[in-house]
């Protein structure tokens, strides 16, 4: 037995003194070479091999990689609603073309609508400074099949002539409500007493710079949400910018490529839909692209609270607003259909940004989540990210004023005070705003 297992694993002997033998030459060679490496062994250069290459044949693979990369990287979302690449391109010459129409001022058929009916959707805008594209904004929505709506426009005190345009539209369709503002107040406010003051079933917030992408939006968004009975139905987006379109160059906004063409059900925190990449925050915060249930958008407007939403927010008015309302819907549905063209350039905004109001927005939400969120400790892990990735610039503390640097201080020791945020994350905010203290940030 033992000779037998010694001679199954004898391996050969090479005596590499001796490469007579040895068929490949070069592979010899490197052989050589490695095998005596600290010894001082003079080894004559084998000559090289010549590679012949056949460059057609390299330049047909490349060109044929380069336009696989080409197909992937711009086959627009798989065509998870179009049906192929005709009709996705078909309909951007149709949404090109109705964009262009309805900021040329055109009404592309007669408005038609029962006076006495009550509207089944409310279209909320706040509106600032939009003379100049607000009528086109507002044929976006006029020209839509579907006309059993109102159009709710909130003036947030502009300084240009957009309220005199908004006047001349009202006397053509009835359908057009005007807020104004007594005082610039924000993108939140206007927005929140916009959608206070609906009467329809469902509503819609769009922004004073934004377009919707053809005349059946709203016909595929309603009938979605009430078959269904969804609380919110959102759809696709892509960016415009400065009010011009270019179907060879598209750009989808991140924020509305969700390829779930499901009903997903997100009562808790745990289960929101994620933005990518992000543990915690919500995946489709934005409130743009959406119609969504009355009577659940006026219950979160009414838990945010008026102390909330009538401060400048300036920063995350979507992020606040989307954080209860997806705590208080049940079912979202996202489709895939095209239905609005974003303003990307947000030099509209309703007011100057300064860095006290963005410092002082992003205390409001910290305070609003940590009030939200249940009492568990995978909640209140939440609170944690936020406390320290919020106020990682110095700056976005050292430009508060010194009535709400108090306002962060007495935020900061409720956080520390709370039995759901675990020690170390207790120590982790300790640690990180213990530096801050000559700046005014005050721990218990």
């Amino acid at each position: 037995m033992e000779d037998y297992i010694k001679e199954s694993i004898k391996m050969p002997i090479i005596d590499i003194n001796d490469i007579s033998n040895l068929k490949n030459e070069k592979e010899n060679y490197y052989k050589l070479l490695s095998k005596n490496k600290s010894e001082d062994i003079k080894l004559n250069k084998l000559p090289e091999n010549k590679i012949t290459v056949n460059y057609n044949l390299f330049i047909r693979t490349m060109l044929l990689l380069i336009i696989l990369f080409y197909i992937t990287m711009e086959t627009p979302y798989h065509y998870d609603y179009y049906k192929n690449r005709e009709e996705f391109h078909n309909t951007l010459i149709k949404g090109k073309k109705y964009f262009e129409k309805c900021m040329n001022g055109t009404l592309i058929k007669n408005i038609n609508y029962s006076k006495s009916e009550a509207p089944n959707i409310s279209v909320v805008i706040p509106v600032y400074n939009s003379e100049k594209y607000i009528k086109g904004v507002v044929r976006s929505i006029q020209n839509q099949n579907y006309n059993n709506l109102e159009i709710i426009l909130v003036n947030d005190f502009s300084s240009d002539n957009v309220s005199n345009v908004i006047t001349e539209m009202q006397r053509e369709d009835e359908r057009i409500i005007l807020i104004n503002n007594n005082e610039n107040r924000g993108t939140l406010y206007s927005r929140c007493i916009g959608v206070l003051s609906t009467k329809g079933k469902y509503i819609f917030t769009l922004d004073n710079d934004d377009l919707f992408f053809d005349e059946t939006v709203f016909d595929e968004l309603y009938n979605e949400a009430i078959i269904g009975d969804f609380d919110i139905v959102e759809f696709k987006a892509l960016r415009h910018y400065n009010f011009h379109i270019n179907i060879h160059h598209l750009e989808y906004t991140i924020y509305s490529n969700n390829n779930h063409n499901v009903a997903i059900f997100q009562p808790e925190l745990s289960i929101y839909p994620r933005k990518r990449g992000d543990n915690y925050g919500v995946y489709d915060c934005f409130l743009w692209g959406k119609i969504i249930k009355a009577e659940k958008y006026k219950k979160t407007i009414n838990i945010i609270g008026k102390n909330v939403y009538s401060n400048k927010i300036i920063w995350g008015e979507d992020l606040i607003t989307s954080y209860v309302l997806f705590r208080t819907v049940y079912s979202f549905k996202f489709i895939g259909k095209l239905g609005i063209f974003r303003y990307y350039n947000k030099k509209t905004a309703t007011f100057t940004t300064t860095n006290n109001l963005l410092s002082s927005s992003l205390i409001i939400y910290l305070d609003l989540v940590f009030n939200m969120t249940s009492n568990t400790i995978d909640e209140k892990k939440y609170v944690t990210f936020l406390a320290l990735d919020s106020f990682q610039e110095n700056w976005k503390i050292t430009n508060l004023k010194d009535e709400h640097k108090k306002y962060l201080s007495s935020v900061l020791n409720r956080i520390l005070k709370c039995e759901y945020i675990l020690d170390v994350d207790k120590k982790r905010i300790r640690d990180f705003f213990e530096k801050k203290r000559k700046d005014g940030i005050i721990l218990d």
